[in-house]
């Protein structure tokens, strides 16, 4: 838990051939993991926009959007921004089972225990080279019934979406 994660981008010019060296979004103790990130090439293929969420140390998520210069088979961090404004925290998604005290269950129960941002983040670019992202996240909340595994008030997902021109 105290190691961190950190995205790192590799790619090929020659078919798979050989591979450039990483280029990572560092982590840090601010910010200590990085996961499901989501990529697209300018169609120039002189750039890479990673877009992926940030688990903060106070442990709520956001949302950024790193970009990569791609020259001399070398991949360079250029900058780094937020797609959201906001942090949001994740729905009760791993609730001991009440009856089954070995177990978990998600508050909702058609999905899996631990299932809570899904396949939500998306980047790809525009014909002008403007990146393009979609994110799911829960800055929104919603009270489930009050007979529910986790009563009161919760994170409520629904899908972002921003353009934006970064260099």
């Amino acid at each position: 838990p105290a190691a961190g994660s950190e995205i790192t981008l590799l790619y090929s010019t020659d078919s798979g051939m050989t591979w450039t060296s990483g280029s990572a979004i560092p982590s840090t103790t601010a910010d200590p993991l990085h996961f499901h990130p989501a990529l697209s090439l300018a169609q120039n293929g002189n750039s890479a926009y990673v877009g992926y969420y940030v688990q903060q140390a106070n442990e709520q998520i956001r949302t950024d959007l790193a970009v990569f210069q791609l020259a001399d088979k070398k991949a360079i961090l250029k900058s780094v921004c937020s797609l959201s404004s906001v942090a949001f925290a994740l729905p009760p998604n791993n609730i001991p089972d009440p009856d089954d005290l070995e177990s978990t269950v998600n508050y909702d129960q058609i999905l899996v225990p631990g299932y809570s941002l899904g396949e939500y983040m998306g980047v790809t670019t525009d014909d002008s080279g403007v990146a393009v992202c979609a994110w799911g996240d829960s800055r929104q909340t919603w009270d489930s019934p009050v007979d529910s595994y986790s009563p009161g008030s919760h994170p409520q997902a629904d899908v972002f979406f921003r353009k934006l021109s970064v260099k």
